[in-house]
């Protein structure tokens, strides 16, 4: 990677995202609670992941990934299309290549359920807490679906009462969400969704 594109791309990590402190990079995400989550995204959904495409910028400055989405079902807010693009900061293109420390990109052809921060305003990573607001849904070996945190680790409970003053940098797990790697049984997607709509109509904003 050029120099231009390396110097270019920290100005843009600087000043795009509200996510980082003090111009750190991904490492310094903070930690948000599930209803923040639930209530400040604009976009939620389940959905799939059908195409994905890495597009350097006219004036060479940064490269992004585009992923298109299958809508499966929308939890808050609305969208007039069956899919939808959300772009991530990085990628590859040709011989030129941007990492952004913590990024990690949805995979190809993966299930989940996304709390999208913004749609008309695009960010260096369009979900709400980055990894926070990542869910994927995958099938047990028993034949269940459950939802997984982004980093692959079976949600069993999600409590919207958290106090933000626990709060403080991201392990890529929202306060709130319960985890157990055992063979505990996890949220199935319906559960899931039936607990966001629930902070959902205890905020005013249910579908």
């Amino acid at each position: 990677m050029s120099t231009s594109l390396r110097f270019r791309t920290l100005l843009a990590l600087i000043f795009l995202s509200e996510w980082l402190i003090g111009g750190a990079l991904a490492s310094s995400v903070r930690q948000v609670t599930m209803r923040e989550m639930i209530e400040r995204s604009e976009f939620v959904f389940e959905g799939k992941v059908i195409k994905a495409e890495s597009r350097l910028s006219p004036d060479r400055s940064k490269i992004n990934t585009f992923f298109t989405f299958e809508i499966a079902e929308i939890i808050k807010g609305s969208y007039p299309a069956d899919t939808i693009e959300l772009s991530f900061l990085g990628g590859t293109v040709g011989d030129l290549s941007l990492v952004v420390s913590d990024m990690h990109f949805p995979e190809s052809g993966e299930a989940g359920i996304y709390f999208v921060e913004n749609l008309s305003r695009r960010q260096v990573h369009p979900f709400y807490g980055w990894d926070q607001g990542h869910f994927l849904i995958r099938r047990e070996s028993g034949g269940a679906d459950v939802v997984l945190t982004r980093s692959g680790r079976k949600i069993t409970a999600i409590d919207s009462g958290v106090s933000k003053q626990e709060m403080g940098l991201t392990t890529g797990i929202a306060l709130g969400v319960s985890i157990n790697d055992r063979r505990e049984k996890g949220l199935t997607p319906g559960e899931f969704k039936r607990k966001l709509r629930e902070v959902l109509r205890e905020t005013g904003g249910a579908q």
